[in-house]
């Protein structure tokens, strides 16, 4: 079986999705030289050199955001003792991309901040290209009729990653949801005059839909993946 469409049910207020961004997470190594902190001029210090990198992201983040994208640290780790020049350190930079551009390309946009007196290498650990949502296609046409049903349009561009990338691949996808709060956290809640009006809306739609009467001639179902 191959679904005409999937519709992704995640929080979106019952707007359409109209993008998602996608997601790269870098880790960064460095190399120093263990010396006594007492001698310090013995030593190379990876912690130092990792905090220069925190200043390199902190000055290119600005630049990133203003693309639709984002780039910060988030985690660190270094050092083993308050009287020991560190030997090694690293951190995990994470990067947000906006649809259409390739996550794996945040490796190489890392390195450039990258000096190399640092000692410093750099590798990929995850990511995920965005997603945006397809301009013609059974996909588009549910979310013409679903927006139609729903009073809601696609405007919504999220900030956060969701698997319709992956459906994609194999179907057309759309993102829309009930709202809903508290994310991965203890108390994770949903509308549920949301829930009720999505679902009226699915069986309103669904009912006489025919997706070869949006699906172009000869088109590829999987064509539009980002």
């Amino acid at each position: 079986m191959r679904p005409d469409a999937c519709l992704i049910a995640e929080p979106t207020d019952l707007a359409l999705t109209r993008s998602l961004r996608g997601f790269a997470v870098v880790r960064v190594r460095f190399a120093g030289r263990a010396a006594h902190s007492s001698q310090a001029e013995l030593g190379v210090n990876a912690v130092t050199h990792l905090g220069r990198l925190l200043h390199a992201v902190d000055e290119r983040a600005a630049a990133v955001r203003a693309c639709g994208g984002d780039l910060m640290v988030t985690v660190v780790r270094g050092g083993e003792s308050p009287f020991v020049v560190p030997d090694h350190a690293e951190c995990l930079v994470e990067v947000r991309t906006p649809a259409g551009r390739s996550s794996a390309g945040a490796l190489d946009d890392l390195r450039s901040l990258l000096d190399p007196q640092w000692g410093a290498a750099a590798d990929l650990v995850a990511h995920r290209d965005g997603w945006r949502l397809d301009d013609t296609g059974p996909a588009a046409g549910l979310s013409r009729r679903l927006g139609d049903a729903l009073g809601t349009g696609a405007t919504f561009d999220a900030p956060y990653w969701m698997e319709a990338p992956l459906w994609q691949q194999l179907c057309p996808a759309l993102v829309c949801g009930p709202s809903g709060g508290g994310l991965h956290a203890v108390d994770e809640w949903v509308d549920l005059r949301q829930v009720r009006a999505l679902a009226a809306a699915l069986v309103t739609v669904l009912t006489d839909w025919q997706p070869e009467a949006d699906r172009q001639p000869g088109a590829d179902r999987r064509s539009g993946a980002d």
